[in-house]
């Protein structure tokens, strides 16, 4: 009989210590405070939340003041946040209610630069539609244009080729066809806008930014309705002697299928079978021997022999900064006088 009281006052002493840590939890207080970054500049539009045990409890932003103010439970962890910034945590206690956070920098998220229509722009600050090549995603390909060096390189870019002539240009379509004839992008090379097809050594490339976005109009206005294709080339780097590049390329190309032809007998023999008379008499020949057997497709069709070669100069120093360069590029087509 002692046994079982024991039992039920311990069982009844736990349970008074789960009801007393479960009332404090759930004790709630006000807390007030500001939110700023290392320049002392406050910071409006901050989240500030409450969390216990991972589960949020209460949650506001900051003001045109950088000011917040909410009702937390005591024991929780108070979490401020902010893009750009490294987040903030802190366990909200009875002893202190005004919290004046300091943010630091995210470095790490704020590290690419990427070129757009006015100037450069972090990634992590960027909102409109760009996708980016670099030029060693494209330095191993046996490319000769721009259009050839991003086909499938970024997303809703579409690079169509009409013909396979040596020196055609591919068409670039940007998020669709703009009108009905299609609408060619704009191209601005360092700054300068260029009529399009405009064309150059890809080996002289450093990046090139696609803007697919409505944004690119408001800024080179109806020419950017197509799109803009942002390029910039190749410079002296800081601190870099004078280094001199030099590549070359070398290649064939054949036609894959042989088309074949009637040879003079099956051909004379198909054409007499349609009824339109002798066609060694319509010939003026005696003997299909006094008639040529040519194949055309060999006639016509040749190894084309494509060459590349391209060499460069480029330094940079405390007063001067250049990038020489100079290309020979040379395309036969498989057909013939092309």
């Amino acid at each position: 009989m002692n046994n079982l009281k024991l039992v039920i006052y311990c069982a009844l002493l736990i349970l008074c210590c789960f009801s007393a840590v479960n009332g404090y939890a759930q004790e709630i207080k006000t807390i007030s405070g500001s939110v700023s970054d290392t320049k002392n500049e406050t910071i409006i539009g901050a989240t500030v939340t409450a969390t216990v045990s991972g589960l949020m409890k209460a949650g506001t932003v900051t003001d045109l003041n950088g000011n917040f103010k909410l009702a937390v439970p005591i024991g929780s962890t108070l979490n401020v946040t902010y893009i750009g910034f490294k987040s903030h945590q802190e366990v909200i206690t009875t002893e202190k209610n005004v919290f004046q956070v300091v943010l630091q920098e995210d470095v790490k998220s704020l590290d690419e630069v990427v070129v757009v229509g006015y100037g450069t722009q972090k990634r992590s600050e960027l909102t409109g539609s760009i996708s980016t090549v670099r030029a060693d995603d494209v330095k191993d390909f046996s490319s000769k244009s721009l259009a050839e060096s991003i086909s499938g390189m970024a997303a809703g870019v579409m690079v169509t080729k009409s013909e396979g002539s040596p020196g055609s240009v591919a068409d670039i379509i940007i998020r669709g066809a703009g009108s009905l004839n299609g609408m060619s992008p704009l191209y601005i090379v360092d700054g300068v806008p260029q009529e399009a097809g405009f064309n150059f050594n890809m080996r002289d490339v450093e990046s090139i930014e696609i803007l697919k976005d409505a944004g690119s109009a408001a800024i080179y206005g109806s020419r950017a309705a197509g799109g803009v294709i942002l390029v910039t080339t190749k410079r002296g780097k800081e601190g870099e002697k004078a280094t001199i590049s030099a590549n070359a390329r070398f290649g064939v190309r054949n036609i894959t299928t042989n088309i074949e032809l009637l040879n003079t007998e099956d051909w004379i023999a198909a054409r007499d079978a349609f009824g339109t008379g002798s066609t060694l008499n319509v010939l003026g020949a005696s003997g299909i021997s006094d008639l040529p057997d040519t194949d055309w497709m060999d006639v016509m069709f040749d190894t084309g022999i494509e060459q590349e070669y391209n060499i460069s100069v480029a330094s940079k120093t405390e007063k001067t900064s250049f990038f020489l360069s100079g290309g020979y590029l040379s395309e036969k087509g498989v057909y013939m006088d092309t």
